[in-house]
């Protein structure tokens, strides 16, 4: 196993990441840290249905939701994701 060189830098340029949260604040600082990290594509929804058609027409590097959106609706849509055959059953999900 080989040590990871601490000089390395990863490159986020060409991710794709999904952002759904029901706050305009918080889709701003969610991008404005992304963006700052490098990645140049971040799609913002703040509604379910907008991002359950993004998400039904291509695939997503990475998806940041708020779990508590929509009255908790945020872990349904988790769940009902990983139990389809679209191009994102097992796209990373992080809960902010």
């Amino acid at each position: 196993m080989s040590a990871i060189d601490p000089e390395s830098r990863i490159n986020l340029s060409k991710a794709t990441i999904i952002v759904i949260d029901g706050s305009r604040h918080s889709l701003d600082v969610i991008e404005q840290i992304l963006n700052g990290c490098g990645v140049a594509t971040v799609q913002r929804h703040r509604q379910l249905a907008d991002a359950n058609k993004t998400l039904n027409r291509k695939a997503i590097d990475l998806i940041i939701i708020d779990p508590c959106l929509e009255d908790g609706a945020g872990y349904t849509f988790i769940k009902d994701l990983r139990h389809t055959t679209g191009p994102n059953a097992f796209t990373p999900v992080i809960l902010v």
